[in-house]
């Protein structure tokens, strides 16, 4: 979808810049999905729908922005510590795009970590990363908050109800980035949770602070025991 708007723009300069994304059902990993993007009827905005076995699964609303020239690279910055690997649904080391959350200046921040040669994040734009990248840097650092901060036991099923994700500026390569979460939720039941989380991604100073912002993000996030789950996705068809 994000390949789609941008090769609709017909600007190699252009950007998203923004995203919001509303669930409508539950989407399922084997069968075809059919996504339609138009033009909104304002300028620089577009609308994208997604649709999965005869059902709109998810209504998402996106912005174009032109890109300004590429500036300097900053100086490299230590590399962030990774968390487990299970903590951020992943299987693989070299998917680990953000270190262990950290305490610093009275908030959590989780750094990102570099970016293996290969990796399908490597690919792209030279001087720019996607918003895709934004989106799976800020899934895992929901992944660590949800496990390590609201005491969400690993092995839940955790689905996403609603994205809003919005860039100042495109995302620069080799540039050390902080995500820093903020979250709204009561400690996990046992039963379900909702969790509102939001996050802003900054630039790292020289001196390894939180720097200039980029972007925010505003997740919500619901966790449900598995017998619950199984229900609902009977009565979803």
């Amino acid at each position: 979808m994000l390949q789609l708007v941008e090769l609709a723009a017909a600007d190699p300069d252009a950007f998203v810049s923004a995203i919001g994304v509303s669930f409508r059902r539950y989407t399922e990993n084997g069968p075809p999905i059919a996504i339609e993007v138009a033009p909104a009827a304002e300028g620089g905005r577009w609308k994208a729908t997604v649709e999965q076995a005869g059902h709109r699964a998810c209504e998402c609303s996106l912005s174009v922005a032109r890109a300004p020239a590429a500036g300097r690279r900053e100086a490299a910055i230590a590399a962030a510590a990774p968390p487990p690997r299970a903590l951020l649904h992943k299987s693989r080391e070299e998917n680990v795009l953000i270190g262990a959350l950290e305490e610093h200046a009275g908030a959590l921040r989780a750094r990102t970590r570099p970016i293996p040669p290969g990796h399908c994040f490597a690919d792209g734009h030279p001087h720019r990363l996607s918003m895709l990248y934004f989106l799976e840097i800020a899934r895992q650092c929901l992944m660590l908050v949800a496990h390590t901060r609201l005491g969400v036991p690993l092995g839940l099923p955790m689905s996403l109800v609603s994205l809003q994700f919005s860039l100042h500026a495109p995302i620069p390569r080799g540039t050390p980035l902080v995500l820093v979460p903020e979250t709204q939720a009561d400690p996990w039941n046992g039963v379900i949770q909702t969790a509102r989380v939001g996050m802003t991604l900054r630039r790292l100073d020289e001196a390894g602070a939180p720097g200039e912002p980029l972007g925010t993000v505003a997740i919500v996030a619901q966790v449900i025991d598995k017998h619950l789950y199984t229900q609902q996705r009977h009565l979803a068809g």
